[in-house]
């Protein structure tokens, strides 16, 4: 009943999972994975509209250094200044001091109102028309050859075209300094013969771009860095060192970063050829993304021990009482009714288990009157079946001893008297059953009675095995087939019969067969289960041993064979 109980607990169980976990599964797993998208679209959205932003802010700064370097060129007065300069070979100071004044009017806007303006510089082949800086305690290097930077070749060849240099480390400075600056580089010319008379360089520190470029907080590591067209690194800041560490530079360039490393974003910094990137790092999105899905299954795992605590503690309502009335059903079918239903308050099935006792107490009662009218109707019919027996079997008997009698064979008589003294007491007997071994003593008897009166024309041959002769048959069960061996076989044959009788044991079934070589009949013309005698035996045997089958077979001319067989209990 456990194995049972197990496996209707388990069944639930299933049941349980398939209707209601599993989905929820699906469904927390589902939950999460939309949560994940849109976690990803919002960093891609919060991202592009960031680096966008910071992109327009970086472009009106240089945007604006790019109106202040061209406003010489537009101012009359500071074309003809240098043109005058130029004409005299070497800068007076009285020149340079009106230049210094004239330049500073100009750049003022960007040179006081920000700490990303490095330095102003013009300048023709060897003179250095004007210099102005916040940060280099030093004027440039006297009778300096400019011609020879690649600055101020590039834009004495790019005919008015503003020049982005990436950042690098002025030589022309005595300061021992080495900072790194960032430059714009143009030429001031006549824009009616396109003539060139300076070349105009303004520096800015590249850290400036911490003013608009400030890094926002993203939930991942990020990192964020600007560079040119050629890959030129100008400006890069980092929340930790690994981001720091994959804006690695080659030959000063930005490597090549892997995009498994990283999701990149981009921007053109308009007016420019600087882009604006902004790095995040993807493993740690990847690992946002597993504690997302961990979180979901963490709260599935603690529904799920939660949902199969209750599922248990509530199915036990139902399983447990069900086991109870198994059990209580097995005992009934082994004939105990003593057993009953054990109660439990506020449970399901306690209607059920109060009807089931009700059941077992009237079954109780019924089997007990059915038993006793039953055994009783029993002991009836084999009486019944004795008293149908016994008249036709002395009936037959009487009449070959009176043969005898006739016939003066009185050692003969007097041996068959024995006999039916046996036969008679044996069959008065209140005994319903015997053993098969008192049954063949029985049928001996009786063959010796007959052979006394067919003398040499009847034989017979007994063959018992000894593990079958205590088995218990119902009385006289043999001797009406005996009966028609010699009446139906024997009598109306003109040769000599010979009845085998034998009871042998196969497979814990018992077999008995009699066997005899008498005219036999033809079985599609007379009916031998409709005999009175064989009926009787059949309904005999059938009622000790309900699995039994008595098989009667016959050739006309070639004699008859019964088989007797039943499950030994």
């Amino acid at each position: 009943m456990t194995k049972k109980k197990n496996n209707l607990s388990r069944r639930l169980m299933r049941y349980f999972l398939l209707s209601t976990l599993i989905p929820f599964f699906l469904i927390v797993i589902l939950s999460s994975g939309i949560l994940l998208e849109y976690y990803k679209k919002d960093i891609n959205i919060i991202a592009d509209s960031y680096i966008k932003s910071l992109a327009r802010e970086a472009g009106l700064y240089i945007n604006q250094l790019k109106q202040i370097i061209i406003l010489p060129s537009f101012s009359t007065e500071t074309v003809n200044k240098i043109k005058d300069i130029r004409k005299k070979g070497m800068v007076e100071y009285i020149d340079k001091a009106e230049f210094d004044t004239l330049m500073g009017n100009l750049i003022s806007s960007i040179r006081y109102t920000g700490n990303d303006f490095h330095s102003a510089l013009i300048v023709t082949e060897k003179d250095t028309i004007y210099f102005s800086s916040n940060y280099v305690f030093a004027d440039p290097l006297p009778n300096y050859d400019w011609t020879k930077e690649e600055w101020y070749q590039t834009a004495m060849k790019n005919n008015g075209q503003i020049i982005f240099i990436p950042p690098h480390v002025p030589q022309y400075f005595d300061s021992g300094k080495d900072e790194k600056v960032a430059s714009i580089v143009t030429t001031i010319r006549n824009y009616i013969s396109t003539e060139p008379y300076a070349v105009i360089k303004i520096d800015f520190l590249p850290s400036m771009m911490n003013t608009y470029l400030h890094l926002e907080e993203f939930h991942v590591p990020s990192a964020i860095y600007v560079a040119d067209e050629n890959d030129n690194l100008i400006f890069h800041e980092a929340t930790n060192s690994r981001m720091e560490n994959l804006i690695s530079l080659d030959n000063g360039k930005i490597a090549k970063i892997s995009s498994f490393e990283v999701r990149h974003f981009s921007q053109k910094i308009e007016g420019t050829p600087y882009t604006l990137n902004v790095l995040l790092d993807n493993r740690a999105i990847i690992i946002n993304s597993i504690k997302i899905y961990s979180i979901g299954l963490v709260l599935y795992l603690i529904a799920l021990f939660t949902a199969i605590y209750l599922n248990r503690r509530f199915s036990n309502r139902i399983t447990e009482p069900i086991s109870s009335m198994k059990d209580l059903l097995g005992h009934v079918e082994v004939g105990d009714f003593s057993v009953r239903y054990e109660h439990k308050k506020q449970w399901e099935l306690e209607e059920l288990g109060n009807s089931l006792n009700e059941m077992v107490e009237q079954l109780e009662i019924m089997i007990e009157k059915t038993y006793l009218a039953q055994i009783a109707k029993q002991e009836a019919e084999y009486k019944a079946l004795l008293k149908q027996i016994q008249p036709h079997f002395l009936f037959n008997t009487l009449n070959t001893m009176v043969g005898l009698l006739y016939q003066g064979r009185y050692e003969q008589l007097e041996k068959n008297i024995i006999c039916l003294s046996d036969l008679l007491r044996n069959v008065l007997k209140s005994d319903l059953y015997c053993t098969l071994e008192e049954e063949i003593k029985f049928i001996n008897d009786y063959l010796v009675l007959q052979q006394s009166r067919f003398e040499n024309k009847l034989s017979y041959t007994i063959d018992v095995s000894k593990d079958v002769e205590q088995i218990r048959i119902p009385k006289l069960l043999l001797q009406p087939f005996v009966e028609n061996s010699i009446i139906h076989g024997m009598e109306p044959s003109k040769k000599a019969c010979h009845i085998l009788i034998k009871a042998i044991k196969e497979n814990n079934s018992i077999i008995i067969t009699i066997k005899d070589n008498g005219i036999g009949f033809d079985k599609n013309k007379i009916d031998i289960y409709s005999s009175i005698g064989i009926s009787n035996c059949i309904k005999r045997l059938k009622l000790s041993y309900p699995k039994s089958d008595i098989s009667i077979d016959s050739i006309p001319h070639d004699g008859c064979t019964v088989i007797i067989s039943f499950m030994e209990y």
